[in-house]
């Protein structure tokens, strides 16, 4: 059986640019077809079935804060063994997952508040020893009908240290290999004296889309400059603009990071960059909307009588280190002992290991789409990240899809976002 290709033989590259390219790249099949030839229809990873009793066994565990709209828990069976990096749940009571009302998205703003102050404890609190984490809105393992946040936080000690952090068997039985009693509780007291303290005060200041969002015409000067190929960098660095407005720049990632090809990315191209979601909510808050709003559209959006995506997720990194790679080894990592040593000893300010913001890139969330309804998300890593090849069994967006995404983001993007009043606060 075949379908027409959704294939795009990327025009732009140079012969240079493709002879710069791994060998397995250069006859790789979106080099090779053009758009509208026969291929046949790609294999994909289809998504387990996930037992009810095995949601709830994530879903319940120690309680680590609780109020009104949230309940944040450490697992009783986490999606990660304490040994790679610590799971923690953060579920809503009434929010849905994908919220539609003005009501219900500044309810959606005051639960990703709480997933990144959350992700801040974990990231830099001494309960833990993980240096960054991994936040996933919604995955397999979480209810389709409320809002649901896992982070995953990544220890350098760990054998999946510098991958994605991905998620298991359906089947899977961590129940044994959770953080000890005395650490999960004193996680519990550090997260609920910083929430009441600190954190949760800190919506008080936030006001978002102030100043209105106004994406730019694709047509335009400023759009038309953005969007150019840039022939010196690697083909896995390579991106199409999809939307701009102000500081937020949204692109579709060429080489994608996963196998159906859906895959954007929101930059926030402002200085001082936005290193840590905590340190400047509001640029963080609105990208974040912005990438849950894309979601949504993807799904709503034909493209040759069917959406481009059947599901689209939203996941971004609390922190991502800069040399990752090398920090296993690093001999401030043995003389402190360990991650959790070092972040008892310098509260995350600057280390003799260098400034703490040199250790850490800049925030940016993904949106990440499955074209298949039975379609698992298989989130691979960059191949820069692992020195592997491992976006070339990836499907390519065509132009024409992207043209249509384009068009759609720029028209629908504003409609949302009008949705957060920002007289109303959030």
């Amino acid at each position: 059986m075949t379908i027409l290709s959704e294939v795009n033989p990327i025009p732009q590259l140079s012969p240079e640019l493709i002879k710069s390219l791994p060998k397995a790249a250069q006859t790789s099949r979106f080099l090779l077809y053009g758009e509208d030839e026969p291929v046949i229809a790609p294999k994909y990873k289809k998504q387990e079935v996930i037992s009810p009793a095995q949601i709830e066994s994530i879903n319940r565990g120690d309680i680590l804060y609780e109020d009104d709209e949230t309940v944040i828990v450490y697992p009783e069976n986490p999606l990660m063994p304490n040994a790679e990096g610590t799971h923690i749940r953060v579920i809503s009571k009434n929010v849905p997952a994908h919220p539609k009302i003005p009501e219900e998205w500044r309810a959606w703003v005051r639960h990703m508040h709480k997933v990144f102050g959350a992700a801040k404890v974990v990231t830099e609190g001494a309960s833990t020893e993980d240096f960054w984490t991994n936040l996933l809105w919604g995955d397999e393992f979480a209810p389709d009908g409320y809002l649901t946040t896992d982070i995953i936080g990544r220890r350098v000690t760990g054998d999946s240290w510098g991958a994605t952090a991905l998620m298991p068997e359906a089947d899977f039985d961590h129940r044994d290999m959770r953080l000890p009693e005395s650490q999960r509780k004193q996680l519990a007291r550090t997260m609920q004296s910083y929430f009441r303290q600190y954190w949760l005060p800190e919506m008080g200041n936030v006001e978002l889309f102030a100043g209105g969002f106004h994406p730019v015409s694709p047509d335009a000067p400023e759009f038309l400059s953005k969007n150019k190929r840039d022939p010196t960098k690697p083909f896995y660095f390579q991106n199409e603009l999809m939307m701009k407005s102000g500081v937020y720049e949204e692109v579709a990632v060429i080489a994608a990071h996963v196998p159906s090809g859906i895959h954007l990315m929101m930059n926030i191209v402002k200085e001082p960059v936005v290193k840590r979601p905590w340190e400047d909510l509001t640029p963080a808050f609105e990208s974040m909307v912005l990438a849950e709003a894309s979601a949504q559209i993807l799904t709503e959006i034909q493209f040759k009588v069917k959406p481009i995506t059947a599901k689209a997720y939203v996941r971004a990194t609390g922190s991502w280190l800069a040399r990752f790679a090398t920090l296993p080894e690093d001999e401030h990592i043995k003389i402190f002992g360990g991650a959790k040593g070092i972040k008892r000893r310098f509260r995350g300010v600057d280390t003799s290991m260098g400034p703490a913001e040199s250790l850490t890139t800049n925030f940016h969330p993904h949106v990440l789409g499955v074209e298949f309804p039975d379609e698992a998300l298989d989130h691979h890593a960059h191949a820069i990240d692992k020195g592997e090849d491992d976006w070339l069994g990836s499907r390519h967006m065509s132009t024409a899809k992207m043209d249509v995404i384009r068009e759609t983001f720029n028209r629908r993007l504003p409609e949302i976002v009008g949705h957060i009043n920002p007289r109303d606060g959030v």
